[in-house]
């Protein structure tokens, strides 16, 4: 998902870090929303707070990657 979110793959040591793991997950969902076209409050809620429910839609709705 990094590397979709167009961050470099390295990035996703981040995740290991408590706190920031937090805070990157947050920019990842928010870019992810960007590069499918929804909105910031999809990406708050269906890609970060429910990322299974966020992820289903992403898969099989309407939704078009767009790379920047």
């Amino acid at each position: 998902m990094v590397k979709i979110a167009g961050y470099s793959a390295w990035l996703v040591l981040l995740y290991l870090i408590p706190i920031v793991n937090i805070i990157f997950a947050i920019f990842v969902a928010l870019r992810l929303g960007e590069r499918f076209e929804m909105g910031a409050f999809f990406s708050l809620l269906w890609l970060w707070l429910f990322p299974i429910i966020g992820f289903f839609v992403l898969g099989f709705g309407q939704a078009r990657y767009q790379p920047r």
